[in-house]
């Protein structure tokens, strides 16, 4: 069979291949086991790309765990979606899954990923380093009045192509694909702000399986940040909504409480190899999410 490493351990017959999009069903119960926010249109971002590497861990005949490595170039790649049905812990599966998709994505200058407290350990142990920790904040529902910023303009398509450049600015790599594909489907959250015609920020976000997503957010400022979310807000009243913060963002942090956000719990941002693609992250408001950086 093509792609599959086969170990016998213990009483056990395992084996990791490669994810499908027929699996997306079997990989979504893990996901809502444990509580994620991704959904089958994300699944299908990492499937459907052939750049990227998705693999599956099948244990006597039950697809128990997941994860994907998507390829931004041959200078940066993100590991992600490292998923174990709680059933089957504590047996070193997280780590074969990672070597995995670390095997196929090592001639990559840069591997990157944003670890669980429980992920890190792991991570540690296969090299990756710190580089700065996130914040999740969430708002179950969201209520705060907010007056729609008179300076904040909804995306169009000549829109796109400097957008993917301030992106990759901050970012430290080119995310085109994402961002076409966050823009294609979820056009309601996007946002730029210019000054003398020239972008000044971001804002893009999606609609998850639990809460809605605000983020990537970039800006040359933080009041620049503030008033491209509270356009986003204005779209979201009583919704549950959630952002992925770097802690650094401690004024963004401060307002958001004032809205109602609340800390729930915090991640790494690490590295593997070097960390070439480090962007800008003074101009990092909110990350896509976990899976996408």
């Amino acid at each position: 069979m093509a792609g599959v490493t086969r170990v016998k351990r213990m009483n056990s017959d395992f084996f990791i291949r490669d994810l499908t999009s027929k699996d997306i069903p079997e990989a979504m119960k893990i996901v809502r086991q444990e509580g994620w926010n991704q959904t089958e249109t994300d699944w299908k971002l990492f499937i459907e790309n052939p750049d990227n590497c998705c693999k599956c861990l099948v244990v006597d005949g039950q697809l128990v765990g997941t994860t994907t490595s998507y390829r931004f170039s041959e200078n940066l790649a993100w590991v992600s979606m490292v998923l174990v049905n709680k059933d089957f812990r504590g047996r070193g599966y997280g780590k074969f899954l990672t070597e995995s998709v670390l095997n196929e994505t090592g001639d990559c200058k840069s591997i990157k990923l944003d670890a669980t407290p429980a992920g890190e350990k792991v991570y540690e142990k296969l090299g990756f380093i710190r580089e700065y920790s996130i914040t999740r904040w969430v708002c179950e529902s969201f209520t705060s009045e907010i007056h729609p910023p008179t300076d904040v303009e909804k995306i169009n398509l000549y829109d796109i192509e400097p957008l993917v450049d301030f992106d990759k600015q901050t970012f430290g790599e080119g995310r085109k694909k994402i961002i076409d594909s966050l823009i294609t489907n979820f056009s309601e959250f996007c946002r730029i702000s210019k000054k003398n015609g020239k972008e000044n920020g971001f804002a893009l976000g999606r609609a998850g399986s639990r809460f809605y997503q605000i983020g990537p957010v970039s800006a040359n400022s933080f009041p620049v940040a503030k008033d491209l979310i509270s356009s986003v807000l204005c779209g979201l009243n009583k919704q549950p909504v959630v952002m992925d913060i770097p802690d650094s963002q401690v004024e963004l942090t401060d307002w958001l409480t004032v809205l109602g956000f609340q800390r729930k719990w915090q991640f790494w941002r690490m590295y593997l190899n070097d960390n070439s693609c480090k962007g800008e992250t003074e101009k990092q408001f909110a990350i896509c999410g976990p899976e996408f950086g």
